[in-house]
């Protein structure tokens, strides 16, 4: 059991690997939100028909 306790990494490099996870999580959401509110109607359009061909494609 001692054994198993040592193996245990510290908090300090816990808390890291959770940053790890939640940092690139929270920049693809604001990304994706800043995207959804400036970009231009034409651009919307393209993303629009883009996702209709791709929708096409599948079925």
């Amino acid at each position: 059991m001692a054994n198993l306790v040592g193996r245990i990494p510290s908090g300090f490099v816990l808390f890291c690997a959770v940053l790890s996870l939640v940092i690139p999580y929270v920049m693809y959401r604001v990304n994706r939100r800043i995207h959804q509110l400036g970009d231009p109607p034409w651009m919307k359009q393209e993303e629009r028909e883009s996702r209709a061909e791709e929708k096409g494609r599948q079925e």
